[in-house]
């Protein structure tokens, strides 16, 4: 995939986003913590669960790629700002902001 195409289906998802619920993507945020119950190769779920339009426009599902089920088990309103990484980190909140 060139540059110029990844920067226009992320921007795209970026607006799609902001349509979902009229509240702007957060960034440099904690939002929330889950538990993975668990974890499908994306080559196998078509044959477990349907795909809807609005997943496959915000997730990537190409091939090699993994489709994470999570339970939320705790949504931070606000988010806590944080300093990390991107994908799986090892996270201590701040005291005081849970």
């Amino acid at each position: 995939m060139t540059d110029s195409k990844h920067d226009e289906l992320v921007m795209n998802a970026y607006e799609l986003w902001n349509e979902l619920d009229g509240e702007p993507m957060v960034y440099g945020a904690v939002l929330g913590i889950v538990k993975v119950v668990a974890c499908y190769r994306t080559e196998d779920l078509g044959y477990l669960f349907e795909v809807t339009d609005l997943q496959r426009a915000l997730g990537n599902y190409a091939p090699g790629r993994y489709a994470w089920v999570c339970e939320v088990v705790e949504r931070f309103n606000p988010p806590i700002p944080a300093k990390g990484m991107q994908g799986i980190w090892k996270w201590n909140p701040p005291v005081g902001d849970r």
